[in-house]
Protein backbone atom coordinates (compact mmCIF):
# COMPACT_ATOMS: atom_id res chain seq x y z
CA UNK A 1 0.00 0.00 0.00
CA UNK A 2 2.92 2.35 -0.59
CA UNK A 3 2.74 4.94 -2.54
CA UNK A 4 6.15 6.44 -4.61
CA UNK A 5 6.98 9.95 -4.91
CA UNK A 6 6.33 13.34 -2.72
CA UNK A 7 3.17 14.35 -1.64
CA UNK A 8 4.38 17.91 -1.90
CA UNK A 9 1.32 19.67 -3.66
CA UNK A 10 -1.61 17.78 -1.76
CA UNK A 11 0.21 18.74 1.46
CA UNK A 12 -0.36 22.39 0.51
CA UNK A 13 -3.60 22.01 -0.63
CA UNK A 14 -4.96 20.05 3.01
CA UNK A 15 -2.69 21.90 5.32
CA UNK A 16 0.10 21.81 7.84
CA UNK A 17 -2.12 19.67 10.27
CA UNK A 18 -3.84 17.56 7.89
CA UNK A 19 -7.55 19.10 8.81
CA UNK A 20 -10.19 18.55 6.38
CA UNK A 21 -10.76 14.93 6.62
CA UNK A 22 -14.26 14.81 5.65
CA UNK A 23 -14.73 10.79 4.48
CA UNK A 24 -15.14 10.71 0.80
CA UNK A 25 -15.82 7.16 -1.11
CA UNK A 26 -12.78 8.42 -3.43
CA UNK A 27 -10.71 8.88 -0.54
CA UNK A 28 -6.88 7.59 -1.79
CA UNK A 29 -5.21 6.30 1.34
CA UNK A 30 -1.70 5.61 1.35
CA UNK A 31 0.92 4.45 4.07
CA UNK A 32 4.52 6.21 3.26
CA UNK A 33 8.33 6.34 4.90
CA UNK A 34 8.61 9.68 6.31
CA UNK A 35 11.99 9.84 4.59
CA UNK A 36 9.65 9.93 0.84
CA UNK A 37 7.36 13.05 2.74
CA UNK A 38 10.15 14.59 5.03
CA UNK A 39 7.64 17.80 4.99
CA UNK A 40 5.46 15.78 7.50
CA UNK A 41 8.29 15.62 9.96
CA UNK A 42 6.88 18.73 12.32
CA UNK A 43 3.69 18.01 11.51
CA UNK A 44 3.91 14.31 13.12
CA UNK A 45 6.49 15.82 15.56
CA UNK A 46 3.60 18.08 16.72
CA UNK A 47 1.43 15.11 17.27
CA UNK A 48 3.89 13.56 19.32
CA UNK A 49 4.92 16.40 21.35
CA UNK A 50 1.44 16.99 22.41
CA UNK A 51 0.45 13.23 22.92
CA UNK A 52 3.28 11.76 24.45
CA UNK A 53 6.14 14.83 25.32
CA UNK A 54 4.88 16.91 26.90
CA UNK A 55 3.58 14.88 29.81
CA UNK A 56 6.83 13.26 30.03
CA UNK A 57 8.31 16.98 30.01
CA UNK A 58 10.07 16.12 26.96
CA UNK A 59 11.52 18.97 24.85
CA UNK A 60 9.77 20.35 21.45
CA UNK A 61 13.88 20.10 19.95
CA UNK A 62 14.22 16.86 21.36
CA UNK A 63 11.09 15.22 20.01
CA UNK A 64 11.28 16.60 16.48
CA UNK A 65 15.22 15.25 16.38
CA UNK A 66 13.23 11.77 17.03
CA UNK A 67 11.50 12.03 13.66
CA UNK A 68 14.30 12.95 11.35
CA UNK A 69 13.05 11.91 7.26
CA UNK A 70 16.70 11.29 6.85
CA UNK A 71 17.13 8.04 8.41
CA UNK A 72 18.03 5.47 5.74
CA UNK A 73 15.88 3.42 4.52
CA UNK A 74 15.57 -0.24 6.16
CA UNK A 75 17.28 1.13 9.51
CA UNK A 76 15.15 2.11 13.07
CA UNK A 77 13.84 4.11 13.95
CA UNK A 78 10.99 3.63 10.77
CA UNK A 79 8.40 6.01 10.63
CA UNK A 80 5.10 5.55 8.82
CA UNK A 81 2.50 8.01 7.81
CA UNK A 82 -1.18 7.37 6.76
CA UNK A 83 -1.98 9.99 4.37
CA UNK A 84 -5.37 10.74 2.71
CA UNK A 85 -5.63 12.27 -0.39
CA UNK A 86 -1.66 13.28 0.18
CA UNK A 87 -2.42 14.76 3.57
CA UNK A 88 -0.85 13.84 6.96
CA UNK A 89 -3.78 11.47 8.67
CA UNK A 90 -1.62 9.16 10.98
CA UNK A 91 1.84 8.13 11.96
CA UNK A 92 3.35 5.15 13.85
CA UNK A 93 7.02 4.32 14.42
CA UNK A 94 8.62 0.96 14.66
CA UNK A 95 12.05 1.44 17.15
CA UNK A 96 14.44 -0.63 18.42
CA UNK A 97 13.11 0.55 22.13
CA UNK A 98 10.08 2.69 23.43
CA UNK A 99 11.04 5.48 25.25
CA UNK A 100 11.21 3.75 28.40
CA UNK A 101 12.71 0.47 28.36
CA UNK A 102 9.41 -1.21 29.72
CA UNK A 103 11.49 -4.62 28.99
CA UNK A 104 14.53 -4.35 28.61
CA UNK A 105 16.62 -6.85 26.31
CA UNK A 106 13.28 -7.10 23.76
CA UNK A 107 13.29 -5.50 20.35
CA UNK A 108 11.58 -3.52 18.11
CA UNK A 109 8.80 -1.94 19.82
CA UNK A 110 5.34 -0.34 17.64
CA UNK A 111 5.58 3.42 19.49
CA UNK A 112 3.40 6.59 19.21
CA UNK A 113 0.54 5.02 17.07
CA UNK A 114 -1.23 8.18 16.79
CA UNK A 115 -4.75 8.72 14.45
CA UNK A 116 -5.29 12.57 13.32
CA UNK A 117 -9.24 13.31 15.17
CA UNK A 118 -10.54 14.09 11.76
CA UNK A 119 -9.48 10.95 10.63
CA UNK A 120 -10.59 8.30 13.30
CA UNK A 121 -12.72 5.00 12.68
CA UNK A 122 -11.23 4.64 9.26
CA UNK A 123 -9.01 2.30 10.26
CA UNK A 124 -5.75 3.80 9.77
CA UNK A 125 -4.01 2.51 12.81
CA UNK A 126 -4.83 -0.94 11.91
CA UNK A 127 -3.10 -0.22 8.25
CA UNK A 128 -0.05 0.94 9.55
CA UNK A 129 0.28 -1.92 12.26
CA UNK A 130 0.23 -4.21 9.72
CA UNK A 131 2.48 -2.29 7.98
CA UNK A 132 4.43 -2.51 10.40
CA UNK A 133 4.61 -5.76 11.16
CA UNK A 134 5.13 -6.89 7.23
CA UNK A 135 7.97 -4.31 8.19
CA UNK A 136 9.61 -5.97 11.22
CA UNK A 137 9.13 -9.17 9.62
CA UNK A 138 11.41 -8.04 6.03
CA UNK A 139 13.90 -6.69 8.34
CA UNK A 140 14.23 -10.10 9.73
CA UNK A 141 12.60 -9.97 13.02
CA UNK A 142 11.29 -12.35 15.43
CA UNK A 143 8.72 -10.66 17.62
CA UNK A 144 7.55 -7.37 17.81
CA UNK A 145 6.58 -5.06 21.58
CA UNK A 146 4.65 -2.33 22.15
CA UNK A 147 3.37 -0.70 25.43
CA UNK A 148 -0.74 0.38 25.84
CA UNK A 149 -2.37 1.78 29.00
CA UNK A 150 -5.55 -0.41 27.42
CA UNK A 151 -6.14 -3.65 29.25
CA UNK A 152 -8.29 -5.70 26.57
CA UNK A 153 -10.06 -5.30 23.78
CA UNK A 154 -7.60 -3.19 22.17
CA UNK A 155 -6.95 -2.67 18.34
CA UNK A 156 -3.33 -4.47 19.66
CA UNK A 157 -5.29 -7.36 20.88
CA UNK A 158 -7.39 -7.69 17.92
CA UNK A 159 -3.87 -8.14 15.82
CA UNK A 160 -2.92 -10.87 17.99
CA UNK A 161 -0.67 -9.41 20.44
CA UNK A 162 -0.72 -10.58 24.03
CA UNK A 163 0.36 -9.09 27.77
CA UNK A 164 3.75 -10.36 28.35
CA UNK A 165 4.12 -7.85 31.28
CA UNK A 166 2.71 -4.59 33.48
CA UNK A 167 4.51 -1.76 34.77
CA UNK A 168 3.44 1.55 36.13
CA UNK A 169 4.84 4.46 33.70
CA UNK A 170 2.29 7.31 34.21
CA UNK A 171 -0.48 4.82 34.84
CA UNK A 172 -0.27 1.05 34.22
CA UNK A 173 0.89 0.19 30.89
CA UNK A 174 0.56 -3.20 29.69
CA UNK A 175 2.96 -4.75 27.31
CA UNK A 176 2.63 -6.52 24.59
CA UNK A 177 4.37 -8.98 21.73
CA UNK A 178 2.74 -10.67 18.91
CA UNK A 179 5.44 -13.49 17.43
CA UNK A 180 5.93 -12.68 13.72
CA UNK A 181 5.83 -16.33 12.51
CA UNK A 182 2.12 -16.20 13.59
CA UNK A 183 1.27 -13.44 11.71
CA UNK A 184 -1.45 -11.38 12.75
CA UNK A 185 -4.81 -11.75 13.64
CA UNK A 186 -7.57 -11.26 10.91
CA UNK A 187 -10.94 -11.60 12.16
CA UNK A 188 -11.09 -9.39 15.05
CA UNK A 189 -8.69 -6.43 13.97
CA UNK A 190 -10.57 -3.07 14.23
CA UNK A 191 -8.99 0.69 13.65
Amino acid sequence: MESSGTHGDDFERHGRDGWNMNESPQDRVDIVPLGSCPQFAPVIASWVYFQWSVPMRRSWENTLIRYDPATPAGALPATFVATINGAPAAMASLRITDSYDFLPGTTPWICNVFVHDGARGRGLATLLCRHIVEYAREQGFTELFLATSVESNSLYHGLGFVEVHRVDYFGPKFILRLPLETGIAESKAHG
